[in-house]
């Protein structure tokens, strides 16, 4: 599946995380993130678009492609992708 895919992603950004002082699963602070995760977020989204649609995906982040072909890429992923939207914690 796409998370067995994904480890290496999955790891950096629960490192990237512990450098903020959170857990894997834990929200970002309201206040006072900067982003610094936000790289590591995109590369894990990205690798689980190619895991589940890997067609889609090559659409989706070939900033080449025409807009309204990106739409509808991204249209069919995230249907594909929710299961691995988890709400963070606390």
């Amino acid at each position: 599946m796409a998370s067995k895919a994904c480890e290496a992603q999955i790891e950096a950004l629960a490192a990237c995380k512990k450098v903020l002082g959170l857990y894997p699963k834990q929200c970002y602070p309201a206040k006072g993130y900067k982003g610094e995760c936000d790289r590591s977020e995109f590369d894990l989204k990205a690798c689980h678009a190619h895991a589940v649609d890997p067609q889609s995906a090559k659409v989706l982040y070939d900033t080449s492609r025409p807009r309204a072909e990106r739409v509808a890429a991204n249209q069919r992923l995230q249907y594909k992708l929710k299961p691995y939207e988890k709400p963070c914690t606390p």
